[in-house]
């Protein structure tokens, strides 16, 4: 399907449309929404974890083991606390990435959940641990980070035409990273990308100190 398929209209078209109702299924009588938020990775742009799972696919990686390292290494994993502009992305962030990445622990849990789970994939439980997958962080980060740059090609258009319309708060809340200066994608003025100025709030992990799935980020962008 090509974005001309789905019109954005259809959006707004769904959105006129709602009919609010409460927890039985009547109507409550409340008004259509004011605000509408968005989350942005795999949402307004292209997703990053497409680049994970091919990684994965052509190092013959176990499909989830990435996502796995990287989730369970919160709250003091490194991409978390990159994502919180705790720590500069700098070598000492590489180095602690890939570390996450080699955690001998994590892999035994997870080879051993997925042997479970999948035993058609994997050889019979009881069967030794094969070595941890070895994983270049740093190409893979800005691999996903190039990934994510690109508009989506349904949602951009829509976020244009929903800006226009002018009759909704389009908001914004993203877990981010904060290129060093001198990087090909720093930028002097972070909210000056094409995409962010369509937002009238944007709420940026890496510039609040609080990350995803943190509640008081979502508090944050209440307030904001």
């Amino acid at each position: 399907m090509l974005p001309d398929e789905f019109p954005p209209e259809y959006i707004l078209e769904a959105i006129d449309s709602m009919a609010p109702t409460d927890f039985k299924g009547k109507g409550s009588g409340s008004p259509k929404p004011k605000v509408i938020l968005f989350d942005i990775g795999g949402v307004c742009v292209v997703s990053p974890f497409q680049s994970i799972l091919n990684y994965e696919l052509r190092h013959s990686i176990p499909p989830g083991w990435i996502n796995h390292s990287i989730s369970r290494s919160a709250p003091t994993g490194f991409w978390h606390r990159l994502e919180t502009g705790s720590i500069p992305m700098d070598a000492s962030f590489f180095a602690g990435f890939n570390r996450d990445l080699h955690n001998q622990s994590l892999w035994e849990s997870f080879y051993r959940s997925q042997q479970a789970k999948h035993p058609s994939r994997f050889p019979p439980p009881g069967s030794p641990v094969p070595p941890i997958p070895q994983i270049d962080g740093e190409w893979l980060f800005h691999d996903m980070m190039e990934h994510a740059r690109a508009p989506d090609p349904w949602m951009f258009p829509a976020l244009k035409k929903l800006k226009d319309d002018g009759r909704f708060v389009v908001a914004a809340l993203s877990n981010t990273v904060i290129w060093p200066e001198g990087h090909k994608w720093a930028e002097k003025d972070f909210f000056s990308d094409p995409l962010r100025q369509l937002f009238d709030v944007f709420v940026s992990s890496a510039h609040v100190g609080l990350r995803k799935p943190d509640p008081r980020i979502y508090q944050l962008a209440l307030e904001k």
